[in-house]
């Protein structure tokens, strides 16, 4: 029995449904907002499920047979520059058979079909490549780091280079898939039989659909799996392919003619040089006794730069100038996040605490993070917006992953939305402080025309920032770790080094005492026009891994002001526009929206120079309640100072034209001021 998510070749044959259950909805969560989502792994987690039960023959073809298998599936992703390259998704695969039989000899396939190339190039999808990548080598660091990333890659074959250069539609990328969680845990053996790679190129004509095979397989095929039996086939065959790109001479050896190709060597030089090509990961042999549970988790990745010579074509092609550089850090990242190294998260402590380079096979999902953002404080003034901050625990805080005391500094937006791409940065304040190496490698290079050595040097950075900037002595090493001597170098500073914020002394609501705090004024402000402010907060990283930067969330904790004017000795509340005129477009200025469609909700009056915490009611000339509005300063997502409201009655619906007053309850003071307002239609 097989059961097909996606088939890939064949159409119309999909087996593994969502039924009509409410749960199996694929649903949101963040760990942005915990108290909505306290369940959330990730900025951004989707969930849903699946299974292979559905017989329903508007959907699935009446021949297929169900194994009895329920997925539980849950995917992660962060947006940190880190981990930007890669999603991981976890499945959860369950025996729901109702004859409460045990499933024997189970296999889980991954099948990626790429079709690497951009949708405008003809026949982007016949050039593709695949191949697997069990270690790499981090010359960056010496002696060099050898890492194992495990990841099966598919790529544009030369990154289809324009008359000999990459352009904007070039895909210069690869994308790859690593394990990181099978049934036997999260030690990944590619020599294991429970764990096999097959490629293979799908093609109309029977001379080109083809695959490698091991002497001696069990499949029929030599090509496109067809049929549920040799699906089954391939996903068990326990085959660990050899990469594409050498298939002129693999496919001639003797272990791999299983499907010997043809002897025409144009034949095996035009399936390496790319074609469409599919890779399957499959995992087995599983048992599932009835209701019992398995986890398989995966991270799909993907990395610039693999082809970065446009001349590396198939007419003079070289495997070799391939770079994994940038998929080789994401797939160093997304293990680390999956399961941080030295970290015993085992709930039961049934697992002896792993040692400081390894994981202890509990998932934690957790990557380095940026220092908290700070609690803000914002004032009104005549033209002005006064923030305020503390950074006492902020500045101290030590990265729970990279274990380095890494604040930086504080930066401040503003921005016509709550949205990324409409912030502004406005002021930077950060640390004087500076890097250094902790030794530096001499690399021999070549000899120049006089005999002598040339070489070039490399810094390895220390992870702590020192607050001098004299020079200091480094110990310089050969490759193989010699010392050869000492140097002196200048320290680099990490960031700007513009120095901290001014400080005053302030008491707000909540502080026992007058405590200090930061601030920085933002004047020459319109009244009455909003914006977004927000004070964020960010690291140096980690220089040693090439970690950079992080930063915390802008779009998390920014506050909505409204500037006041020259402050009137009464502290009078106003509103505009006054009058407001229903037959003026505002919608491209007053009521434009960055991220929706002007309706009758979209109308907008504004009150402000607002106590913090008040009540606004609205009436009609005979006294009739209109509506009320609370409006509290502290309140997430309301605005410092004002209050909008869109021109709908308590009742929903539409007010008419006409004079209404309005009066503002202070609940702090008690307090009640009245005014009035036109409305013309």
């Amino acid at each position: 029995l097989v059961s097909i998510g996606e088939d890939g070749w064949e159409t119309g044959i999909n087996e593994l449904l969502p039924s009509y259950n409410y749960d199996d909805t694929l649903s949101y969560r963040s760990i942005l907002d915990p108290e909505k989502y306290p369940d959330a792994i990730s900025e951004e987690d989707y969930v849903g499920n699946f299974t292979d039960t559905v017989q329903n023959p508007a959907f699935v073809d009446p021949s297929h047979r169900p194994i009895g298998i329920s997925v539980h599936q849950e995917s992660y992703a962060w947006s940190y520059d880190y981990a930007k390259n890669f999603v991981i998704i976890d499945y959860t695969l369950s025996n729901v058979r109702e004859d409460s039989r045990t499933i024997e000899d189970l296999f889980v396939g991954i099948y990626i079909d790429g079709d690497c190339g951009h949708v405008e190039t003809s026949d982007y999808a016949q050039d593709d490549i695949t191949g697997f990548i069990k270690n790499y080598i981090d010359e960056t660091t010496y002696p060099p780091d050898t890492i194992p990333i495990m990841l099966a890659w598919i790529a544009d074959n030369d990154g289809d280079p324009e008359d000999g250069v990459f352009t904007d539609r070039s895909p210069t990328g690869a994308m790859a898939c690593r394990v990181l969680r099978g049934p036997w845990g999260t030690k990944i053996d590619p020599d294991s039989t429970q764990f096999s790679y097959n490629w293979w190129i799908s093609n109309i004509d029977e001379t080109y659909d083809w695959g490698p095979g091991r002497t001696g397989t069990d499949c029929t095929e030599d090509g496109t799996p067809m049929g549920d039996r040799n699906k089954y086939l391939v996903m068990s065959n326990g085959e660990f392919d050899y990469d594409q790109t050498s298939l002129p001479d693999s496919a001639t050896a003797s272990d791999w003619q299983g499907f010997p190709p043809p002897s025409d060597q144009s034949w095996l030089d035009n399936l390496a040089n790319g074609y469409d090509t599919r890779f399957l990961l499959s995992f087995g042999p599983l048992t599932l006794a009835p209701a019992e549970s398995t986890h398989i988790t995966i991270a799909f990745l993907v990395g610039e730069n693999f082809h970065q010579d446009p001349q590396n074509t198939e007419s003079a092609w070289t495997p070799d100038k391939f770079n994994f550089d940038d998929l080789a850090y994401a797939a160093y990242w997304v293990a680390l996040v999956f399961d941080n190294p030295g970290v015993d998260t085992d709930p039961d402590d049934t697992i002896p605490p792993p040692p400081s380079d390894e994981g202890d096979g509990v998932p934690d999902y957790k990557g380095p993070t940026p220092p908290p953002a700070p609690d803000v404080h914002i004032e009104l003034g005549e033209y002005k917006v006064t923030i305020y901050w503390r950074g006492d625990d902020i500045e101290n805080t030590v990265d729970q992953i990279t274990g380095i005391h890494d604040f930086e500094g504080y930066r401040i937006y503003v921005g016509e939305a709550n949205l990324d791409q409409y912030y502004t940065p406005l002021v930077q304040f950060d640390k004087v402080d500076y890097l250094r190496y902790k030794s530096v490698v001499r690399i021999f290079d070549s000899l120049d025309t006089g005999g002598d050595s040339v070489f070039h040097y490399l810094g390895m950075y220390d992870d702590t920032a020192y607050a001098e900037d004299t020079s200091y002595s480094v110990v310089v090493i050969s490759p193989g770790g010699d010392t050869l001597g000492t140097a002196l170098y200048n320290p680099e500073p990490i960031a700007e080094n513009l120095g901290m914020p001014p400080t005053v002394t302030k008491q707000f609501e909540g502080d026992d005492e007058p405590k200090e705090y930061y601030y920085y004024t933002i004047d020459n402000l319109l009244p009455g026009n909003d914006f977004y402010v927000v004070v964020s907060s960010f690291d140096f990283g980690q220089p040693s891994k090439n970690l950079s930067s992080l930063e915390s969330s802008k779009t998390k904790y920014a506050k909505w002001v409204v500037p006041s004017g020259k402050a009137a000795e009464d502290n009078k509340v106003r509103v505009f526009p006054n009058p407001y005129r229903v037959d003026h477009d505002y919608s491209d200025f007053w009521e434009k929206s960055l991220t929706s469609e002007w309706t009758e909700y979209s109308r907008k009056l504004r009150f402000f120079n607002l106590p913090a915490k008040c009540k606004v009611r609205i009436y009609t000339l005979d006294g009739d309640l209109v509506k009320e509005l609370d409006h509290d300063d502290s309140g997430e997502g309301e605005m410092v100072g004002a209050e909008d409201w869109n021109l709908i009655s308590r009742n929903d619906q539409s007010i008419a034209s006409g004079i209404y007053i309005f009066s503002v309850e202070d609940l702090e003071t008690g307090e009640i001021q009245t005014g009035k307002f036109v409305i013309i239609k």
